[in-house]
């Protein structure tokens, strides 16, 4: 069986904890599964998508940090955001068909 892997960066982390406070229970349990990886950058990684997002004339430091990390990893990028994928670089494959909702 081939594992999975969802990469979660600490900001898109810390932005969920922001906007909903109340998600405390729900984000332990994604943490918890073994396919989570949490992820930071460190500044070496961080100054690469800096320039990526100057390249680009955008600022979405999250975006950013996923689509490099999907490029170093050769993972396609995922997204609930369709129109994110026009900056994105065309050597990065991004998956931007709309996430259904799970209400608890």
């Amino acid at each position: 069986m081939v594992g999975l892997a969802l990469y979660l960066p600490t900001l898109a982390l810390a932005e969920v904890r922001a906007v909903r406070p109340d998600a405390g229970p729900l984000l332990a349990e994604v943490l918890a599964h073994p396919s989570v990886i949490l992820g930071e950058l460190d500044a070496a990684a961080a100054a690469e998508v800096d320039q990526l997002l100057a390249d680009a004339d955008v600022f979405n430091a999250l975006a950013g940090h996923v689509v490099y990390i999907a490029h170093q990893r050769g993972w396609p990028a995922l997204s609930a955001d369709p129109d994110c994928a026009v900056w994105i670089p065309p050597w990065t494959s991004i998956y931007s068909d709309p996430i259904p909702r799970v209400s608890r």
